[in-house]
C-alpha cells in the first residue's frame, strides 16, 4: 500500500508540474497578443489549470503527499522553446497559436501515458478526476487548433 501510495503521488506531482506549465504558457500567451477575445480565452485555460492544479494538489494531500514545487523539465524546454521562437520573430496570431497547441499536444501526451500505463492501477475516482481533466484540456486543444486554422485562411 505505502508504494502504490507513493506511485499515486509521483503521478499526481507531475499533472500538478504539468499544470503549473500549462499556466505559464497562457499567462505568456494572453502577454504577447493584442487580441481581446484570445486573451479572454487564454484567461480561460490559464484559470482551468488552476483549478486542476487545486483538484490534484487535495488528492495529493488525500494520499499523504506534500504539493510539489512548480518547476518542471518539460516546462523549462517549452519556455525556451518559446523564448527562441519569439526571439527569432515577433508574436502574432498564428505562432501564438502554434505555441498553446504545442503546448496542449504535449500536456494531452503525459496525460495518456498516466491514464494507460499498466505499472500502476489509480483508484477509480482520481482516475474519474485526471480523466475528466484531460478530455476538457483535450476540447480545449481543439478549440486552439480550429483558431489556428482559422488563422492560416487569413
Amino acid at each position: 500500500m505505502a508504494n502504490l501510495n507513493k506511485d499515486i503521488r509521483d503521478i499526481l506531482e507531475n499533472l500538478i508540474k504539468l499544470n503549473a506549465d500549462r499556466i505559464e504558457g497562457y499567462t505568456r500567451a494572453q502577454e504577447d497578443t493584442e487580441n481581446p477575445e484570445l486573451k479572454r480565452l487564454f484567461s480561460f485555460y490559464s484559470d482551468q489549470s488552476h483549478h486542476f492544479k487545486a483538484e490534484l494538489n487535495s488528492e495529493m494531500i488525500n494520499y499523504g503527499g506534500l504539493i510539489p514545487p512548480e518547476n518542471t523539465f518539460l516546462g523549462q524546454i517549452h519556455k525556451v522553446w518559446l523564448d527562441l521562437k519569439a526571439s527569432m520573430t515577433s508574436p502574432n496570431t498564428g505562432s501564438i497559436l502554434d505555441s498553446c497547441e504545442f503546448g496542449e499536444n504535449a500536456i494531452i501526451q503525459e496525460y495518456d501515458k498516466l491514464l494507460t500505463s499498466e505499472e500502476v492501477i489509480l483508484p477509480i475516482e482520481l482516475r474519474h478526476v485526471i480523466a475528466r481533466q484531460q478530455q476538457d484540456i483535450k476540447v480545449a486543444c481543439e478549440r486552439i487548433h480550429s483558431l489556428r486554422q482559422v488563422e492560416k485562411i487569413n
